[in-house]
Formats: structure tokens, sequence, C-alpha cells
């Protein structure tokens, strides 16, 4: 690798093809050289962080390529491949920790991955690393990613390459559990914590050669119940060596795939799995769990102000949702309705987060002693 870059490009192109764009080079200057080479790529909290595991450095730069810093180094010296790192590695969501692999070879065991604090947005750095943590492998690490929110504090999942599975530990320590057996060299691994599923690149032969090799994407239960389910076919050519995930949905059917396995029962519209009141259309348009019992929690949806409402939209949904008034709690209204008056002006919309934006509801009809109610609908597809 003369030259090791860091490029962009857009997500779709005419003719399926596009000139990307470099935003970082890391000339190199040697050929077949460690000391720059990329081994993976994050982002959070407005950053870019990439691990050079041949100079024991993770770094992290603006999406542009500006503010270059190395944020952590790697304690081990470098003399053997075992002793660098960072390799694979994950950073909690807020970008204040990150855990990382070494890198290792064939006949390697109980290797190890480490972690350290990250340096604030203006902070340049460096973090440090916690000297008194490691956190011990059967055989080969690979990927490693963090549920920060888990009940009981943050939960370790990491890719177990040798072992072909995937484990589940307390970052604080405590029982360590088997998430996942039976896989060929899982690799990239990534959590949608809100759906309880992870994802997985399960990739080449491992060991001597003689296994046949996976090279397929797949999909599990954060708890480990339920198996395996396939992404993609196997493949002679492609082997998926790491995988992340674009949580948007752009309708109904594409969310319904986020949370039910293919040929899962009452995955419908109207169907009600977990019988909280709220169908898998209310559960979609109010950004709840179909499959738990959460149908509280869609007040998330709804900030209250002073004579408005802030409520989170999809930008572009097939299940719209309308805002109702009363003054009473039994005759409601909306705009549009058959009296033709106006009850509501809206506002903005403003960003929320990757998925949604807030919309200012104003409302303009408050009742005689001053209060005014108002709820959410979610309507069939116009």
């Amino acid at each position: 690798p003369l030259q090791v870059s860091l490029r962009s490009g857009p997500f779709s192109a005419p003719d399926g093809g596009y000139l990307p764009q470099t935003i970082l080079s890391l000339p190199d200057g040697e050929a077949g050289s460690l000391v720059n080479p990329v081994s993976d790529v994050e982002f959070a909290a407005g950053f870019l962080y990439f691990s050079q595991a041949g100079s024991l450095q993770l770094k992290r730069c603006r999406m542009d390529g500006s503010a270059l810093t190395t944020v952590l180094t790697h304690p081990g010296n470098g003399a053997l491949l075992r002793d660098r790192g960072p390799y694979f590695f994950g950073l909690d969501p807020q970008g204040t920790m990150a855990y990382w692999a070494v890198i290792t070879t064939s006949g390697d065991t109980q290797t190890q991955y480490r972690r350290g604090t990250l340096p604030l947005p203006a902070d340049p750095g460096p973090g440090t690393v916690d000297a008194a943590w490691t956190l011990t492998t059967p055989s080969r690490t690979r990927d490693i990613a963090i549920d920060s929110g888990a009940p009981g504090g943050a939960q370790l999942y990491w890719c177990d390459r040798q072992n072909g599975a995937v484990y589940a530990e307390p970052a604080s320590g405590g029982a360590r559990r088997v998430v996942l057996s039976g896989l060929n060299a899982p690799h990239g691994l990534v959590l949608d914590t809100f759906a309880g599923k992870a994802y997985l690149a399960d990739t080449g032969k491992r060991g001597n050669g003689s296994q046949a090799s996976s090279h397929r994407a797949l999909r599990f239960n954060m708890d480990g119940t339920g198996g395996i389910e396939w992404l993609t076919p196997p493949s002679a050519i492609a082997e998926p060596w790491d995988i992340a995930v674009a949580l948007g949905s752009a309708d109904f059917a594409e969310w319904r795939t986020r949370f039910f396995m293919s040929g899962a029962p009452l995955q419908g519209r109207d169907d009600d799995p977990d019988a909280d009141g709220l169908t898998n259309a209310a559960e979609y348009a109010f950004f709840t769990h179909p499959m738990l019992a959460d149908a509280a929690q869609a007040n998330k949806v709804i900030e209250v102000q002073p004579g408005q409402l802030r409520i989170a939209l999809r930008p572009q949904t097939d299940t719209p949702v309308r805002v109702e008034v009363s003054t009473d709690l039994q005759t409601w209204h909306w705009n549009g309705d058959s009296t033709g008056l106006n009850y509501t002006s809206l506002g903005g919309p403003v960003p929320r987060d990757d998925e949604s934006t807030w919309l200012t509801v104003t409302l303009l009809r408050p009742g005689a002693a001053g209060r005014t109610y108002a709820r959410l609908r979610a309507l069939p597809p116009p």
C-alpha cells in the first residue's frame, strides 16, 4: 500500500458507478508496509474514527478530513503481530469510550481486547488507555460492539473468529454467555439495540482451510433466541468482512423487516403481537417496538409547550399521522373534518434524529376554560 486513503461517495449514482472523493490521504511510501493501512472505520458524534494497527494508533477526523488527531495509542510494543492494535474496534454511541481488538494469527489463543476513553469533540486529545482492563476471548479477536443502554450496565458483544462464536459479557465484568455458535469465521458485527438484533459478517475459511466457507451476512437476536437468519445467499467469491446497518425505513414494509424475521406471524399492519393496544402500523408511526408492550413510550414522540406541541414524524411515510384536538375528551376535531375549521397550524420541520423530524403544532381554538387536549392518530395509507 503505497498510499492509504479514506474516501466517500453517494449512496447511488447513474450507471451504478461514481468517482469517490478522497477525504484523507495517508501516504505510506513502502510497498507491503504495515504502518498506515486502515483496519476499521466507525462513526460517532460527528467524527470518523479509524484504526491503524501497524502504528498502534486510533485516529479521528471530521467528515471532510480536517481536525485529524491521534486519540488513543495501543500499549503493545509492536514486536509481534498480536502486540499490534487497534484492529477491529467499537465505540459507544456517545463517542466517549472505545474498545478494540489486537491483530491475531493462526494458532493464537486467549487473545485480548483493550479499552480507553476518548477525548471530547473540542479536545484534541489524546484519550486515556485503561491499563487495568482487558477482555480475553478463547481464540482470535475480531469485531466488538457495545450495548451501552443494557439493563444493569453496558454489555459487550464480540466475535471469536476461530471458535465461530459470538460472546457477550458485562463491560464491568461478570457472567459470560455464548450468544451464537456454529459460525464459520465471524468478523464484522453491529447492533440494533432497540430492535434487539445483531448483524454479522461470517466470512472465509478458518483454521487449515478445511471448513466450508460461509461467505454470508446474517442476523440474530441479541438475547440468543431464534437461531440464525441468513440475509444473503452463499457466495463463492464475495467474502463479507465488515457490516453496517442503516436503520431508517422508507415505508412500513421496510420497517417491518427490522423487527420481524421472514415468515414470522402477526406482522400485518393491523396485528398487535405484544398486545399493548398499538397495532403494528401505529408502532411504526410512533417509533415504538411491535413486540414489546411499550405503548406508553409513544409519549416520547410528543413534547408539550404552552399552546403548542412538538410531534415526531417520519419525513416520508405510508402511515400518516393526524393531530386531533378536543375540549372535553369526548368530541374530537381536526383540520379538514366536517366542520371545515382549522384547529391547528403547523410549523417546521426541524431534524430530530436520523429517521425523524420535529413538527411544531400550534393549537388555535382553546376551550372555554383555556384547556385543550390533543392526541395523535395513525391513519391507513392514503
